[in-house]
């Protein structure tokens, strides 16, 4: 019963002294816009919902994981915010071609990649 009582106090501590997201990371803060032009963003085409994300390794092609393969996708690049629009902000439509491994064996942490 003691040790119940305990562990609720010290429950209620930790969560009286827990800090907002934004202070989290020591000494960091919001890049600038346009900091990142190499980031992209998949969206499933009917839903406009993130699903994943990659990063540009050349002008044609972007780099993700293979579970991000999906028949019908749209890809942002140049997005800083979800609810601020950027002027700078692309969005295409993915070509026919896609790179991944034949089989969706992959494990977490084993060939999970795609171009």
């Amino acid at each position: 019963m003691v040790l119940i009582r305990v562990l609720a106090t010290l429950l209620v501590l930790q969560l009286s002294y827990a800090q907002k997201s934004s202070e989290l990371v020591i000494g960091g803060g919001e890049c600038d816009r346009n900091e990142h032009p190499f980031l992209v963003t998949l969206y499933t085409a009917k839903s406009k919902k993130v699903y994943c994300t990659g990063t540009l390794i050349s002008p044609e092609w972007v780099l993700t994981a293979a579970r991000c393969d999906r028949k019908t996708m749209q890809i942002k690049i140049g997005m800083h915010s979800k609810t601020e629009t950027n002027e700078d902000e692309k969005m295409r439509l993915p070509r026919e071609k896609l790179f991944c491994l034949p089989s969706k064996t992959y494990t977490r942490w084993d060939k999970d990649i795609m171009l």
